[in-house]
């Protein structure tokens, strides 16, 4: 919006400029027409006269023709700016718009967030859970003291492996 604002300013002082720049003209050209006619009424030679004013006029209409068609280029220039920047604007005022919407999102998202996270450290807590169950239902069934065929397995996988019951314990 700056951007707009900057460009707008900056098209207007060049308007206010042009239209500056063509009174000036247009008192040159009043000045030029009261030289013309005091031309006139002080010459004796009139058909040099004529000439010689034609000539000044001839030269007077192509400068403001040139004049014209410059600040006709330059009139299309600023429209074609203006058409950027507003073509601009509307992208910025679309980026604006979309970020807009994903604010809006985040606070059902922190929410979802929030939400997962308890779910992992409910499903850690279960996790452990059904660890510290698994490890004592092999102290039960695999220890020295259990009853049935597994009765001291623990022991003889742990004497085989070398580190007696210290896989137990992790």
């Amino acid at each position: 919006l700056a951007i707009l604002k900057e460009s707008a300013e900056a098209a207007a002082l060049r308007v206010q400029a042009l239209e500056d720049h063509n009174q000036q003209i247009e008192r040159r050209l009043a000045q030029v027409r009261k030289d013309v006619a005091s031309l006139r009424t002080g010459s004796i030679d009139l058909k040099s006269e004529g000439e010689l004013m034609h000539e000044v006029i001839l030269q007077q209409n192509e400068t403001l023709l040139r004049r014209i068609e410059d600040l006709t280029d330059e009139r299309k220039t600023a429209d074609m700016d203006r058409k950027q920047l507003l073509a601009t604007a509307a992208d910025l005022m679309a980026k604006v718009d979309k970020a807009e919407e994903r604010l809006a999102r985040r606070s059902t998202l922190e929410t979802e967030g929030k939400q997962l996270e308890k779910t992992r450290q409910t499903l850690h807590a279960e996790v452990e859970r059904l660890h510290k169950t698994n490890s004592a239902l092999c102290e039960q069934v695999l220890s020295e003291e259990g009853e049935g065929p597994f009765a001291g397995a623990l022991r003889h996988a742990a004497f085989v492996a070398g580190d007696k019951d210290d896989w137990l314990h992790e």
